[in-house]
């Protein structure tokens, strides 16, 4: 079931792990845990990262144009205010402050 992936009545076109849990529940009769899921998937030979899918109406000479004629990304800018010292320190005297007297 899993290795077929997504069906229409599951309503999302790639499973995550609340969908097997689901699936398992309905289907299967098992009620597990989330992260006893991912432990049963890992043994499964699943892995856990997946690319996120390409929607069925994207337009890829659109995205590059966008790439292309969107902006950069601006160089990091400077705080607003100034930043304070700490006040939690205390100013001593030297040794040989001590021994002047």
């Amino acid at each position: 079931r899993l290795r077929a992936g997504a069906t229409p009545d599951d309503g999302v076109c790639t499973l995550r792990g609340e969908d097997v849990r689901r699936i398992l529940r309905e289907e299967f009769g098992v009620v597990r845990g989330l992260q006893a899921t991912y432990n049963l998937l890992h043994k499964l030979g699943f892995s856990v990262l997946q690319p996120r899918p390409q929607h069925p109406d994207a337009d890829p000479a659109a995205q590059e144009a966008f790439k292309k004629n969107s902006r950069k990304s601006s160089t990091k800018s400077r705080p607003t205010t100034r930043r304070k010292r700490s006040k939690s320190g205390s100013k001593t005297k030297p040794a040989s402050a001590r021994k002047a007297r």
